[in-house]
């Protein structure tokens, strides 16, 4: 019969009453047992031991013994297995004995254990024997017996005399001894009345602790409970409570937090909970200082989710090439900013890496995000942070398209000289250009996105022309243009412009070598002089920018460029399609 209170496993406090003064041997009506469970139950092999401790002062008071012992010749062997109960110090067992041994009693439970029980306590060291195996074999004779009073038995008492602080104390061992001594300790308990008897087996009566009832969690929040229950008419020193994650064993797993209210009180309160986690809370009522009842409960409960409204009319309000400026209204429930992400469009908030993010802080009510790709879509959210650990839900998506890249092409494609297998062509600078020109010649009307072209190129920043060699005779080109904005946007192509090869014949004709301008500077009349007859004159800004553009028909014309600024202008000549630059300086 094993017993034990709540979370007083180890020890019991037991009173007499009436009773108590029938009993021979008991010197006093009030007494105390002190009892002990050994849980588990302690097994003692062959040749192990285990020691006791009644008072628990740390002082041993009685050793259990299994010896074993044995001997091999040619003709004879012999064994000796034997379960000593060895006193510490004056200690001593009751018993019998004689011719120096001594035998201690195996009581039944009720057996008397006092100074004038039957039996007499002795201390003889290892010769307190309480079962004693001995056998022998001899030429093939074999011989065995058994000794002493606990051979075989089952919940058995050895009595015990102990001292405490120079006072006599009485107690009880309950044992399991086997035939070969290997043995079980069940439990123990002493007197703690000085010069009390004890009966074998006694345990104490059971102290009346009643656990408190109808525990009711009565106010929760988001990061406390307030919790109360109906009063354990045994409470003399106040409740403890504990609590748990929800689903926990109490009897192994460790609570989150525990705590006591004293005498008469009849609720508690705990904070720094987490919100929206569920829990489950225990109370116990605490009969004296060293006794509590059952766990009353689990009750389990909920804290609240903290307020925290997400931001609204999230918008967007500038959006360049790589950037946006967004904007929201107020959430109520704010206190520590807002937190920001942007992810590609169609992106799972959930799952999915985001391309940016960021907070601003308490009252700011918009955000920059630069770094962007051009002509992209993406997905902005807005999240309100209402404490340092509670944010809102995602306010967006708010969808938005970066900005092309401004890049003008180029303008006025124009074709230059023609050979028989070569062309010089210039165009009108672009606003946008920073890094050059591409140019590329196909043959003639050719698709610019899916034919190949026959030639490619390109020229450096502020260059506004471009020669092609190793084309064929007598051939007509498609010439395209495009504008180099970064190292890596480009603008639409302008063109195509067409043109097509000289024979020889017709380059030596058409031959605009011996064409002159003068006078170079100019302030006002600018003579051109040509064996052959001009067809068109146009005039460009150091810009680029076309400012003057007439047709002709004339050998020598002249042009009136009084009406220029002054500066540094640049001059085509055209006779039909073939152009000569010149570069003039106007006064």
């Amino acid at each position: 019969m094993k017993k034990n209170y709540s979370n007083k496993l180890s020890k019991r406090l037991g009173q007499y009453g009436s009773l108590a003064v029938a009993l021979t041997g008991l010197s006093e009506a009030n007494s105390q047992v002190i009892y002990t469970d050994v849980n588990p139950d302690y097994s003692g092999s062959l040749g192990s031991s285990y020691a006791i401790d009644f008072d628990n002062d740390g002082v041993d008071d009685i050793i259990l013994q299994n010896s074993v012992s044995s001997s091999q010749s040619y003709y004879f062997s012999s064994f000796i297995r034997a379960l000593y109960a060895n006193p510490q110090g004056d200690n001593e067992v009751l018993g019998s004995g004689s011719g120096g041994f001594t035998y201690p009693y195996a009581l039944n439970s009720g057996n008397m254990i006092s100074s004038n029980a039957d039996g007499v306590f002795f201390n003889n060291s290892n010769t307190n024997s309480l079962n004693w195996n001995y056998g022998f074999s001899y030429f093939g004779y074999t011989y065995s017996v058994n000794d002493g009073n606990w051979v075989g038995v089952t919940d058995k008492y050895l009595g015990v005399k102990f001292d405490i602080s120079g006072e006599t104390h009485y107690g009880w061992v309950r044992l399991d001894v086997n035939e070969d001594s290997s043995f079980i300790v069940k439990d123990f308990a002493y007197e703690a009345t000085p010069n009390t008897g004890i009966l074998a087996g006694d345990q104490g009566e059971d102290i009346s602790c009643a656990a408190p009832t109808a525990l009711t969690v009565d106010n929760v929040t988001e990061n406390t409970v307030t919790f109360s229950w109906t009063a354990s008419p045994d409470e003399t020193d106040g409740y403890d409570w504990a609590l748990f994650a929800e689903g926990a064993n109490i009897d192994t797993d460790t609570p989150i937090t525990t705590g006591s209210v004293g005498t008469g009180m009849l609720n508690a309160t705990v904070e720094g909970l987490d919100p929206e986690t569920a829990y489950d809370i225990y109370v116990q009522t605490k009969c004296t200082s060293e006794t509590s009842s059952d766990w009353e409960g689990p009750q389990t409960f909920t804290t609240e989710t903290i307020p925290c409204a997400a931001p609204t009319a999230l918008t967007v309000d500038t959006i360049t090439e790589n950037s946006v400026t967004f904007s929201w209204t107020a959430s109520p429930d704010e206190t520590d900013g807002y937190d920001w992400a942007v992810f590609a469009e169609g992106a799972n908030i959930d799952t999915d890496t985001p391309i940016a993010t960021g907070s601003v802080g308490t009252g700011m009510l918009n955000a920059t995000v630069e770094g962007l790709d051009p002509e992209t879509a993406y997905d902005i959210y807005v999240q309100t942070k209402c404490t340092s650990e509670t944010s809102s839900d995602w306010e967006g998506p708010q969808t938005f398209t970066t900005e092309t890249i401004p890049c003008a092409a180029p303008t006025a494609l124009t074709v230059d000289t023609i050979t028989e297998n070569s062309v010089t062509f210039s165009w009108t600078a672009s606003p946008d250009e920073t890094d050059g020109y591409d140019w590329a010649v196909f043959a003639e009307g050719a698709n610019i996105d899916t034919d190949t072209p026959i030639a490619t190129g390109s020229v450096g920043t502020g260059m506004l022309n471009a020669t092609v060699e190793g084309l064929d005779p007598e051939t007509t080109y498609d010439i395209y243009v495009q504008t180099m904005c970064t190292s890596e946007t480009s603008s639409d192509w302008e063109g195509p412009q067409t043109f097509t090869t000289d024979n020889l014949s017709t380059r030596n004709f058409e031959s605009l070598d011996d064409l002159s301008l003068y006078p170079n500077p100019v302030s006002s009349i600018l003579t051109i002089e040509s064996k052959n007859s001009i067809t068109a004159i146009e005039i460009y800004n150091l810009l680029g920018q076309k400012v003057y553009q007439v047709q002709v028909n004339k050998i020598n014309p002249e042009l009136d460029m009084s009406l220029l600024e002054k500066g540094t202008y640049f001059i085509k000549v055209y006779k039909n399609k073939i152009c000569k630059n010149f570069k003039i300086i106007k006064e």
